[in-house]
């Protein structure tokens, strides 16, 4: 581990299922709270901001200094369903919330909050397509309490494609994989998804310390307009995030 976080100046360590990790002394398996705390000294001993976060943890793996960071699925599942449609603003924010509560504060502020990955679908394709939903999930996600993760492609609007080496990637109905290369030809971006990217991590950037550790208040669920609003703050700032799925201006 080491090895790539000094001689190749590697961020961190990201850990596939981390939470199912086992020892290969079959006398001793341990259990994958120590085998990550082990883990994490010899990731820290290079340097204190070399990141340790797993694909899933729970328990004591968060709270007793073993992870740095998680990915965030109880931010992923209702935000796939709400691009859909399948959920309800007021559930939406509701879920999100919950999830933040029942993480320390700086677990929670160090959460990865992300919409789309390499085991699902892509964020257009959740989204049926609809432009407007996947820009209104970029400003939650960008936004929202955690650490936004950009799947590559989702910025510029990629949509996915059936991989022959899925079980039932070829089915009827079957979701398109999110496993194709990234679409480098500018011309087919998307530049409203592109352009809109751009300036959430310019705001993130214009505004990093509110988005590190700023508190959160919710600020209005107006069902009937299909308007969410939020604000994050601290001493370096204050920024109000505004959500809606619709395709017109609404006068509020």
């Amino acid at each position: 581990m080491q090895i790539f976080l000094r001689e190749y100046d590697a961020d961190g360590w990201r850990l596939d299922v981390g939470n199912d990790l086992r020892g290969s002394d079959s006398a001793n398996w341990g259990n994958s709270e120590q085998i990550v705390k082990d883990m994490r000294k010899y990731v820290k001993a290079i340097g204190e901001d070399k990141l340790l976060l797993s694909e899933h943890g729970d328990g004591k793996m968060l709270t007793d200094y073993a992870l740095d960071s998680k990915w965030n699925f109880d931010f992923f599942y209702p935000m796939g369903e709400w691009m859909g449609e399948e959920k309800p603003l007021n559930l939406l924010e509701k879920q999100l919330f919950e999830a933040v509560v029942r993480m320390p504060r700086s677990l929670a502020n160090a959460s990865y909050n992300f919409i789309a990955n390499h085991d699902f679908a892509r964020a257009l394709y959740k989204a049926d397509g609809n432009v407007n939903n996947v820009m209104a999930a970029q400003i939650l996600m960008m936004t929202y309490v955690g650490s936004p993760c950009i799947f590559y492609g989702d910025e510029t609007g990629m949509e996915g494609i059936p991989n022959p080496g899925v079980p039932g990637a070829n089915e009827p109905g079957a979701a398109p994989t999110s496993f194709s290369s990234m679409n480098w030809d500018k011309n087919t971006w998307n530049k409203d998804i592109y352009g809109l990217q751009k300036s959430l991590g310019n705001l993130r950037k214009d505004y990093a310390k509110v988005f590190h550790d700023g508190v959160y208040k919710s600020l209005l669920m107006d069902l009937k307009n299909n308007i969410f609003s939020f604000a994050r703050w601290n001493d370096g700032g204050k920024v109000v995030s505004i959500v809606s799925q619709n395709d017109e201006m609404v006068e509020n």
